[in-house]
Parts: structure tokens; sequence; C-alpha cells
């Protein structure tokens, strides 16, 4: 973020009640989409801070959770951007799982009040309440380094993309293990996968994938069975991705700065460049009014931002 955007920010603090949260006003380039407002500036390991806001996700209520990935912790906020609770290892709770949090990343919630957490260093996947207490953690497969997740909201079937085995994992919502689709390759082939990245899961049940090193976003079946797949035009990204209430699917270009908004018909509609200055979006999460949340992150600023419908 350049130092003019760092002064509006600075100017424009705003205090807010709960547990001394920023919450700051920045501008938007896109006139659709206005800054409702951002919370969090620099860098950092205090209460207020964050080291890379990787994955969003938002419940029934309209409250916003946050993976701390640095800080090894998920905070969670109001729609006006008041924290309500922050947990990591020693905050959550459980009576007979050990409770860990090493390195959160993706997050999504069921159709009902359950927050999966990517554990993306512990190699393992997480359930909470979105009260913060744990009820089941399971062991990715061997190999396995995931980052991202989708839930289907109708069944609670959990599904997480597998960088290094190049395929998607399909578990129930207690963690059982359904089934693993997807393959090392390129080309035509639906379920080949040359690098792996967001995942998604639309209001039928289709799984959509984004092949990052072939350039395209792969559909399937709840089941793994290959749909079709959307062409990228050489764009090749690496964050999170997620449908909104009208069907469009939102994805994140980090390296480029970039989001992308698609129709259902794999149609591009919108490229929102560099919404952040230099700052890289991550993740989107969308409320019950339309509105949405950025997590972003550049080399020395970590922040969210919240845009009007």
């Amino acid at each position: 973020m350049n130092s003019f955007n760092k002064t509006i920010l600075a100017l424009a603090v705003m205090g807010l009640t709960g547990m001394g949260c920023k919450n700051n006003s920045t501008t938007s380039p896109n006139s659709a989409h206005p800054v409702v407002f951002s919370i969090g500036t620099t860098i950092g390991s205090g209460f207020n801070d964050f080291n890379t806001p990787a994955g969003l996700a938002i419940d029934g209520s309209d409250n916003l959770y946050v993976s701390d990935f640095g800080n090894n912790r998920i905070k969670q906020y109001n729609s006006a951007g008041t924290c309500l609770m922050t947990w990591s290892s020693a905050a959550a709770s459980s009576t007979n799982v050990t409770d860990t949090i090493q390195s959160p990343y993706g997050l999504r919630i069921d159709g009902g009040s359950n927050l999966f957490e990517v554990d993306k260093n512990g190699r393992q996947m997480q359930k909470f309440s979105t009260a913060g207490v744990l009820a089941t953690t399971w062991a990715q497969p061997s190999g396995a380094l995931s980052a991202w997740v989708g839930v289907n909201k109708t069944t609670g079937d959990v599904y997480v993309s597998d960088g290094p085995n190049y395929d998607i994992h399909h578990y129930d919502n207690n963690g059982n293990l359904l089934g693993s689709f997807g393959q090392f390759g390129s080309g035509p082939t639906i379920g080949n996968f040359n690098g792996i990245a967001g995942v998604a899961v639309d209001s039928s049940g289709q799984v959509y994938a984004v092949d990052e090193g072939s350039s395209r976003i792969e559909i399937f079946t709840s089941t793994g069975a290959p749909v079709t797949a959307w062409g990228l035009g050489g764009r090749s990204p690496v964050g999170g991705m997620q449908f909104d209430a009208s069907g469009n699917l939102w994805v994140m270009d980090t390296d480029n700065q970039t989001i992308l908004e698609f129709n259902s018909t794999g149609n591009l509609i919108l490229t929102w460049v560099n919404p952040a200055e230099s700052a890289e979006p991550t993740d989107i999460a969308f409320d019950s009014t339309g509105a949405f949340w950025v997590s972003y992150q550049d080399s020395s600023d970590a922040f969210l931002v919240k845009y009007a419908h």
C-alpha cells in the first residue's frame, strides 16, 4: 500500500466498541462496490494486527471469521467490524480432542454453525463451532499440503484441494473420507491438474477448482465426475474463491492483485484490477445483504476491507 493510502487509513480511524480492533475508512476504485470500512494496517502480532490474513467465512448472523495465518489464530468480527473473539490452540476447547492451530488457512462454514479450518502446516482439518469449540480434527492423506476448502451447505460435505497430490479430497461433515478425485496432468482432460488452488461449491452441489498451471477452472459433480472447464485466459489464480447470492463466482487472482467475477456460465463479467493499491487479495466472503469482505496483504500491510453490495 502506498504512503498516500496509509495516510488516508491513519486519518480515518474510527473508534469501535469491543476489544480494540482498528476500523479504518479507505477509498474504492469500483463505484459499484464502495468501501464500507477496513480493519488492520501494518503486519504484526499484536491483538489488532494480522500477519497474512488468509481464509474468510461468514456465519448466519453475518459474523466474519478470519484465519490469521502468521499468528496461528482465528479471529471473529461482527458485521460492524467489532472484534468478538480470538482463539488459538490455548483458546479453543474440547473434551476429547487435542486441539492445535498451526498456520490456519482456508475457512468455510456449513449450512449449520460449523466452521471448517485448513490447518496448513499441521497438515490436518479441524471442525469448530462458531463459538470456538473444537468438535473434531482429522489428518490429511499422506503428503497432503492443503490451503483451500469448500463446503456443500446442503449436505455438509467438505472438499479440500491438495496441491502436492494434485487432487481434491471429499469428506463428510465429520471428517470421514468419502473419496478423492484428480491427478497430475495438463491438456483438455477434466480431472488433470497442473497445480491446484481455490475450491468452491455452488448451490447445486457442483465442485469448482482452480487448475492454476493450466489456467482454467474445472467443474465436477459432488462425487467428482467431470462436468466442464472454464478458461482463464492465461491467468493463474492462487487465492480463494466463493459464490455470491446470484450464483456468480468471485476468484482471487492474488499474484496480479486482481479480483475476477464470472457468471454462472463462465463468462468473465468483472476484472477488478488492484483494488487496494499494491496489496494482494487472498479470499472473499459474502454476507446476507450482499456486502462482502476481502483479505489483503502486501510487503508491509495486512488488512481486511468490507465492500457494500
